[in-house]
């Protein structure tokens, strides 16, 4: 059926009336749905596509080709797999909504697709259930949530800066000499005025680290070690594994 058709449909069948929330001027009010007033919306029971992401649902009918039956992404149709957008479980059958646990680049992942069908899509509503009550509040979890994706965010901007101020190394290995690590003035993608040389950059609290350039006023930090057997001058450094 042609995607135009598709768009102009709206099936509107085992959805209260009052089940409606106020929305931004001028545009159409959001839907409370419950799970399976949902998944009626998969593209057989009704020839529309909505899927749910950290409990908001969109029309994604227009992509018909991606989340239609059979297509790659048709996994998402007619429910909250907020999860399995970042672990890849397309096989999930319980919690598929439950973000817990996910680490902070999961997180922030989870925020880039929101962010994607926010812009690509209709928004029309939400679903009722792990992040939203039946007032269209976020609950708890979904509070929750929503402050640890916050929190993530936060924490990547601080790695930026972090990045900025100790820049990654060059780094290449070869079979003969080993590991070998060098600082440039634009190692690490970061350009600038100075060079630095190689050291171990541990995280706080932690036993990983990075190759990263210091500075000479940066050396006395606790945080960094030299690498062994590398002159602790030189801008380029060998390790043997």
């Amino acid at each position: 059926m042609d995607v135009k058709i598709f768009l102009l449909m709206r099936l509107s069948a085992n959805i209260a009336k009052d089940n409606f929330l106020e929305s931004d001027e001028g545009s159409e009010p959001l839907t409370l749905f419950t799970p399976s007033s949902l998944s009626d919306f998969d593209g057989k029971t009704s020839k529309l596509l909505y899927l749910s992401i950290l409990g908001e649902v969109f029309d994604v009918t227009s992509g018909n080709k991606h989340y239609g039956p059979g297509a790659s992404y048709n996994f998402f149709i007619g429910k909250d797999a907020t999860r399995n957008f970042v672990d890849g479980n397309f096989e999930c059958k319980t919690n598929c909504d439950d973000a817990t646990g996910l680490s902070a680049q999961e997180l922030r992942a989870l925020e880039n697709w929101l962010k994607f069908y926010k812009k690509s899509y209709s928004h029309v509503g939400k679903l009722i259930g792990r992040y939203y009550d039946e007032e269209g509040n976020l609950t708890p979890y979904g509070k929750e949530i929503h402050t640890l994706i916050k929190k993530a965010l936060e924490d990547e901007t601080e790695e930026d800066r972090l990045k900025m101020r100790y820049p990654g190394c060059n780094m290449e290995w070869d079979l003969d000499r080993g590991s070998h690590f060098w600082c440039s003035d634009q190692s690490g993608g970061i350009k600038r005025n100075w060079i630095g040389v190689p050291r171990k950059l541990f995280a706080p609290g932690s036993k990983k680290f990075r190759c990263a350039c210091i500075k000479e006023e940066d050396l006395k930090m606790n945080n960094i070690k030299e690498y062994d057997n590398c002159n602790p001058n030189s801008a380029e450094c060998f390790e043997k594994q």
